[in-house]
């Protein structure tokens, strides 16, 4: 598999480079010798990168530039195939690796508010209610209702389609993707329990919040990270915390490679 990974898996290779220096060092892996057999599935791959070429159109009706995929194998933490831009030859960000450069996760970060809460609260379940409804919150103090930037100037918390219909089950607040029962799940556990459990489950590089759009300069994080607002993950260790809740809870280390003959 390694022998046409290079050729038709690039941001795998890459990947699974890195994976490599964090364990050996970079001097090791670069002074070569190894025969290195990966996880690439190379059927997988190829379906990957059709399903990221064809859904450009898509990221770009919504002003996106690029986009990334991962897949991994579940039982195993065995990343199968990963797509980390669209076109690797690109001259001006091609080389970069969107599947492993910290993103915004947006929405998809809210399974880990709702399991933080379930996993640190014996009285929490699916069926539990939280209330999605407009008022205060932290960092959202809610003195203007009306709509937000740039349709008006409200500073309330608003869900996507601008509506509160009241109690909610966790089921169906993450089902529907609703922002105010994510915010107010990582606010009733705390934001550092909320973020420390997700980092358990797969976010190994940290999920973590900046002053700076250069990321360089570190800062707390608030209730908003609980729908991905100014934090940052890997995409392909957010996969593996998905796959965690996949396995029950049971983690499973991630890897890119199966086997190393020096």
């Amino acid at each position: 598999q390694s022998k046409y990974a290079g050729i038709q898996a690039p941001y795998f290779v890459l990947a699974a480079k890195q994976q490599l220096e964090s364990q050996y060092g970079s001097s090791t892996v670069n002074r070569g010798g190894w025969k290195v057999i990966t996880t690439l599935n190379l059927s997988q791959q190829h379906e990957a990168e059709t399903l990221v070429a064809n859904n450009l159109t898509n990221v770009k009706h919504y002003l996106g530039d690029e986009e990334a995929m991962v897949v991994e194998n579940v039982p195993t933490g065995q990343v199968t195939a990963l797509v980390g831009g669209v076109d690797f030859n690109n001259p001006d960000y091609g080389q970069i690796n969107y599947a492993t450069l910290p993103i915004n996760p947006g929405s998809s970060y809210k399974l880990y508010d709702y399991t933080a809460l379930i996993n640190d609260n014996n009285n929490v379940g699916a069926g539990s209610v939280l209330y999605d409804t407009q008022g205060p919150l932290p960092g959202y103090p809610c003195t203007d209702k009306t709509l937000p930037p740039p349709k008006g100037t409200g500073n309330c918390l608003e869900d996507y389609d601008f509506r509160y219909p009241g109690p909610l089950t966790l089921r169906y607040a993450l089902a529907g993707s609703r922002n105010v029962p994510a915010v107010k799940a990582m606010l009733i556990n705390g934001e550092a329990k909320t973020i420390s459990l997700s980092e358990q489950m797969g976010l190994r590089s940290g999920y973590d919040c900046y002053y700076d759009t250069a990321l360089t300069e570190q800062a707390p994080c608030y209730g908003s990270a609980a729908i991905g607002d100014g934090a940052y993950l890997r995409l392909d260790e957010h996969v593996n915390g998905f796959a965690t809740d996949a396995r029950l809870g049971n983690y499973v280390p991630q890897t890119y490679i199966l086997k190393i003959t020096d």
